[in-house]
């Protein structure tokens, strides 16, 4: 089952990752290619893959959330 969370990122039974109403993103600094997801608790999203201290983000509309968490559109 997906994690559920609020706009926080916290449980909330009212929600379930990927959410595109929460989800938040940036260009990584390996390259524009990356994104690094920055929802807390993201690991039960089936586009985050967590690597070290990070976790990327692989949601197809990646380019779209990172626009949106840059314009702070949420």
């Amino acid at each position: 089952m997906a994690q559920q969370c609020d706009a926080n990122g916290k449980n909330n039974p009212t929600r379930i990752l990927p959410d595109m109403s929460i989800c938040r993103a940036k260009h990584s600094e390996l390259s524009n290619e990356f994104a690094y997801c920055l929802v807390d608790n993201s690991f039960e999203c089936k586009y985050a893959e967590p690597y070290k201290f990070k976790t990327f983000c692989f949601h197809p509309n990646r380019e779209e959330i990172i626009a949106r968490t840059k314009d702070g559109q949420y």
